[in-house]
This record gives structure tokens, sequence and C-alpha cells, in this order.
């Protein structure tokens, strides 16, 4: 399987996972566009859209984890890690108990080739949800 392949895979365990989890308290219009978001980052055409909805949701809950950490998948798709990493940083800061916050800055930090970073995150994910299989 190629690394795209690969990375796509791990993205798409990611969204289903976050999904079976029960939301910290966020606005709803907020969550459905996170939702909506985290489908269409996926993809070259859509991802100015994702875009769009992420600043949405960040405006409508500023306070939520998961809207920072939307747009921040959005970059990371767009090969913005730099801005990327910022964003889940902030994500991480809200919400340090998350493991989709550790496992997408894993994720970036691999595209960064900065492995001993990432195995970090992932272990930190792995130590707050054993059950983790990201």
């Amino acid at each position: 399987m190629s690394p795209f392949k690969l990375q796509k895979v791990l993205f798409l365990v990611l969204i289903a996972h976050s999904l079976t989890l029960p939301c910290q308290a966020i606005d709803p219009r907020a969550n459905a566009l996170c939702i909506q978001v985290e489908g269409e980052c996926q993809e070259i055409g859509t991802r100015e859209l994702a875009l769009k909805k992420a600043n949405e949701a960040i405006k409508i809950d500023p306070k939520a984890a998961r809207c920072w950490r939307a747009k921040a998948s959005v970059l990371s798709n767009m090969d913005e890690n730099e801005e990327a990493l910022k964003l889940v940083e902030k994500a991480i800061e809200i919400d340090p108990n998350s493991t989709d916050n550790f496992a997408l800055k894993a994720k970036i930090l691999r595209t960064q080739n900065k492995g001993d970073e990432a195995l970090r995150c992932i272990n930190r994910a792995l130590s707050l949800d054993d059950n983790y299989d990201n």
C-alpha cells in the first residue's frame, strides 16, 4: 500500500473513531460543520469549502477543541503543516485528554519527518485510551 493510501486509511479510521466518542460540550451547529469538514478535507476538490466550514465552526464555538482540530486537518491535507501544527496545539491546549488531538499531531509531525515527536504523541494517545487503534 502506498504511503498516501495508508495515510488516507489512517485518517478515515481517526474520523470513524471520533464519531463513536461522546463529544464534549460543543455547539451542535459547530459539531455538524466539523463532521462535514472531516469528510470534505480528504478530497482535493472540496478542501477550500472544508476550510471555510472549519473557520465558521471556530467562529461559532472557539472553545471547542474539535473545531480547531478540524481546521488543522484541512490545512494538513493542503500541505500547510506548520500552520496545522499550531492549530492542533491549540486543540491540545483546550482538550489535553483527546486521543484524536494527539493522533492528528502525530500525523502532522510524521509528514515533517519528526518521527520521535510523532511517536511520543501516539504513545500519549495510547496512554489516554488503550483501546485506541489508530
